[in-house]
């Protein structure tokens, strides 16, 4: 008996061994996919990650098939992009038998980690195009607002958080050094061998209004995906200034000029030049034929991306790896009117509602928090509410394809995004379930001007529980029983730790 005895001693002996390399494995797994995570979704770089950091964790990979002596090469390590925000990293070592060598020699150990990386939020709308207001320019439904930018001069209470000298009350606007680069969008061209324009077109809103220089710069070579505002290079790859009298709207037509103006060229072929995500700023810019007159205080346009390979839109879903868009980075700045509300205006005293698009929010998000901070917001609004995305748009279920009003949080804070007092229950948060923005009880409907409202959705808390499959869009709610010329500028993010270990 004594020879199964010891046996046994030593299979204690190595099986203590191997819970210390399966220990010192899952520990590098851990980091692994938490620090390659910030790659995806592109694979390659995804897995050098994984393998530089394996190393620095103790765990060095090894070329993949036999060794010299014919056995398999451990460790490897092995990461895999789940989705554009998650990856996994299996890391398999080799568990020695010291003691135990007369029965085997050793043992494959494999430990694996999933890490998911919360991504800023695409806002604007789910197609190659953004703030086009009414005009269907691609598939799908109209976003409802245009894009805005104001002149310098002008105080910020009109609406233009980032680019108004004035902050309303007659001192500087912070939000000028804390935004320098101004207004930042994201050019997403995909690698599939297609040409692709990017073009702008300026609304005729008044005939002495400025314009907007545009810069292009080239994308990212740092390997960093989830962070294009490092892409600032000088000089830019392209810099133009646009005007409206390039609009071929006569007489100026207010509401409808925006969608019969000519689009122009901001760059042509830039996949040429590299393929990957541009970084664009927009600036506000005096028209010189105007020098000298008053320009009206914004100027109002719109972007699209043009696939000129075929001819036709390149795609309608912002979120993939393979669609030319082009997104806000920092803020959205829009202007919307009575003319984009679904009665066309309707007559006073009856109540309207228009929906316009915010973020896309993708179902990895659903344990999170979405922070919507809307500047000068509400102002002539009766009520803002946000809609939440449809568990499955295409299920004839009403209860999956439905949208369902978000249960919210909201505070009017600081520049420095700190509160300056919570609401009260009753004067403030008067609709029902809480799930609405409204002035406060006895005060006009100015009462939000000049300010920031930061609202908070538990996303953990929407009805039904958060879910979406192909439609993942949050989208804002207006309701108005007046006539509205809403100029606002909305920042959304998910809060939270930005990266976490899910399994």
């Amino acid at each position: 008996m004594l020879i199964p005895l010891m046996v046994f001693a030593a299979f204690a002996v190595d099986v203590g061994g191997w819970y210390v390399s399966a220990d010192e494995a899952q520990r590098a797994a851990d980091a692994a996919a938490l620090a390659a995570s910030v790659r995806a979704p592109h694979a390659a770089n995804v897995q050098a990650e994984a393998v530089r950091v394996a190393a620095l964790n103790g765990v060095v990979d090894q070329p993949d098939g036999p060794g010299a002596d014919g056995k398999p090469q451990y460790p490897q390590v092995v990461s895999k992009v789940l989705n554009s925000a998650t990856v996994e990293v299996r890391i398999t070592v080799e568990g020695e038998s010291h003691f135990g060598q007369v029965v085997m020699d050793s043992i494959p150990i494999e430990r694996y980690a999933v890490a998911e990386l919360t991504r800023p939020l695409p806002m604007g709308q789910p197609t190659s195009a953004l703030g086009t207001g009414v005009d269907s320019v691609y598939p799908g439904e109209t976003n409802n607002f245009w894009l805005n930018i104001h002149r310098p001069s002008t105080t910020r209470g009109n609406g233009g958080l980032l680019e108004a000298d004035n902050d309303g009350n007659g001192g500087p606007n912070p939000w000028n050094a804390a935004e320098p680069d101004g207004y930042l969008f994201g050019v997403d061209i995909p690698n599939d061998g297609q040409s692709y324009d990017l073009e702008v077109r300026l609304t005729c809103f008044d005939e002495a209004s400025g314009g907007v220089r545009l810069n292009l710069h080239v994308p990212d070579t740092t390997n960093t995906p989830n962070f294009i505002r490092d892409n600032i290079t000088s000089p830019p790859y392209s810099s133009q200034d646009f005007f409206q009298q390039n609009c071929g709207a006569t007489p100026y037509v207010f509401g409808a000029a925006e969608e019969s103006a000519v689009w122009q060229k901001v760059a042509t072929n830039i996949q040429t030049a590299a393929v990957g995500d541009w970084l664009l700023q927009a600036r506000h810019v005096i028209d010189p034929a105007t020098v000298g007159a008053t320009p009206y205080q914004r100027t109002l346009y719109s972007l699209r991306v043009v696939n000129t390979s075929s001819g036709t839109p390149h795609c309608s879903v912002i979120a993939s790896a393979t669609c030319a868009t082009v997104r806000p980075i920092n803020w959205l700045g829009i202007f919307t009117d009575d003319g984009m509300f679904v009665d066309g205006g309707g007559s006073l005293g009856v109540a309207k509602k228009i929906e316009l698009y915010l973020a896309e929010v993708g179902p990895e998000n659903y344990r999170s928090t979405l922070r919507v901070n809307m500047f000068d917001t509400a102002d002539g609004i009766d009520e803002v509410r946000f809609l939440m995305p449809p568990k499955d748009a295409a299920s004839s279920d009403p209860a999956l394809n439905q949208r369902y009003y978000a249960p919210l949080d909201w505070e009017i804070v600081d520049d420095s995004l700190n509160p300056v007092g919570s609401p009260g229950a009753g004067n403030y948060r008067n609709c029902a379930q809480l799930d609405c923005i409204r002035y406060p009880s006895g005060q006009d409907r100015t009462w939000f001007n000049n300010k920031i409202v930061q609202v908070e959705i538990d996303l953990s808390q929407v009805p039904g529980g958060y879910s979406c499959t192909t439609d993942c869009w949050v989208k804002v709610e207006y309701t108005v029983s007046g006539t509205i010329g809403e100029t606002t500028t909305w920042q959304a993010n998910i809060i939270g730790d930005p990266l976490r270990l899910i399994e």
